[in-house]
This record gives structure tokens, C-alpha cells and sequence, in this order.
């Protein structure tokens, strides 16, 4: 598997964690507010689906989890495009102008574009703290909402039947009274064809005689 992207996939144990709140930037920085106008972006129903929305936030909450639980380690502080995962996720709306505010610079190493963090720690645990939190509620408020869509299309459904239901009866109940009445009138019918039937055979005779 190619390294340039198993981090973001693979953090650290938890034995190699450091605090992930003691030097998180408070609210009113201006650094958290422009991360938070860039994860808004990726937020934004007109650019992602939610299930997608959330598939991203969590992707790169795991990229910063690993620079934060593992500051020291160098590899974790680059990502090469060459992997597919890494250039899909870098190609998303919003993703790279929220990696330059979270501290990642574009660079070229050895003839190959690669995307390096050598920003603030602090900025990058702050966001790494808001797109987990906001991946959580995002992915709450989503599952809340499909059961009432799905309680809600069970109901459609259950008035859909009922009313084919309600069709069904009324047209046996109707055939069956229109059955009825038909029987009625043949029965009534039968005994004014005879003398009909009569007439016609007895034609020919009558009109020899004459």
C-alpha cells in the first residue's frame, strides 16, 4: 500500500497521543473563524450531499489526527497527489483553501507535487476538533432525518394500499351488483324471446297460406 496516503486512513495508537485540547485556539481567532468559513464551504448542500459532506470531514479529521497524535513524525506531515485517495480528496470543493488556513503549503519534492504541514500545531488541532465535532452532529442530524423520511414514506404507502384497497371493494362490490341486475334482466328477457323465435319460424308458413 502506498504510504503517501495510508496515514490519513491509519492513525497512530493510542499510546503515542498527545493532548488534543490543552493548546486548542479559542472561537474568536481569526485563524478559527477562516478554517470555519472553509469547512462551511465543504458543509454547503449545494456543493456535496451530506452523507458525502461527512465522508470528508472525517477524512481529513483523520489526516490532522495523525499530525497531532504523532507531531514528530515526518511522514505524516505530507501528502503525495500520486495516491489516488489523497488527489480525490485534495480535488474536493473547499478541501485545499481549508489545508492552507489549517497551516499545509503546495510544494514540489523530487520532481512530484506533495501537500506539506509546517503550520501551527494549535490552528491544527482546533480544526481537527471542529471537523470531528461537526462530522458527528452533521451525521446525527442526517440519521434523524432519514427515519422520519422513512417513517414518512411507510405512511405514503400505507394510503397508497389502503385507497387500492378501497378501489378493489368498490369494484367487486359493484360487479357484483351489476352481476345481479344482469341476471335479473336475462331471466325477465327469456320469456319474450320464445314467442319472437316463434314468429320468425312461423313466417314462412304464413306466407304460403296466403
Amino acid at each position: 500500500m502506498d504510504s503517501a496516503f495510508a496515514e490519513i486512513s491509519n492513525p497512530p495508537s493510542p499510546s503515542g497521543m498527545a493532548n488534543t485540547s490543552s493548546d486548542a485556539l479559542a472561537e474568536s481567532d481569526d485563524c478559527v473563524r477562516e478554517v470555519r468559513r472553509c469547512i462551511e464551504v465543504i458543509r454547503d448542500k449545494l456543493n456535496y450531499d451530506v452523507p458525502t459532506s461527512i465522508a470528508t470531514m472525517r477524512s481529513l479529521e483523520k489526516m490532522f489526527a495523525n499530525i497531532v497524535e504523532a507531531p514528530d513524525e515526518p511522514k505524516y506531515r505530507r501528502i503525495r497527489l500520486t495516491n489516488p485517495k489523497a488527489a480525490r480528496l485534495l480535488g474536493a470543493k473547499g478541501v485545499q483553501p481549508l489545508l492552507v488556513k489549517a497551516g499545509w503549503r503546495a510544494a514540489v519534492e523530487q520532481m512530484e507535487e506533495i501537500w506539506i504541514h509546517d503550520g501551527s500545531l494549535p490552528l491544527l488541532r482546533t480544526t481537527r476538533q471542529i471537523l470531528s465535532s461537526l462530522a458527528a452532529s452533521d451525521a446525527a442530524a442526517h440519521a434523524a432525518s432519514e427515519i422520519v423520511r422513512a417513517q414518512n414514506l411507510a405512511k405514503a404507502t400505507k394510503v397508497k394500499l389502503d385507497t387500492l384497497a378501497d378501489i378493489k371493494a368498490d369494484r367487486e362490490s359493484y360487479m357484483e351488483r351489476n352481476g345481479k341486475s344482469n341476471g335479473a334482466q336475462s331471466g325477465h328477457g327469456g320469456t319474450h324471446k320464445a314467442p319472437i323465435v316463434n314468429a320468425i319460424e312461423f313466417a314462412p308458413a304464413v306466407a304460403a297460406d296466403r
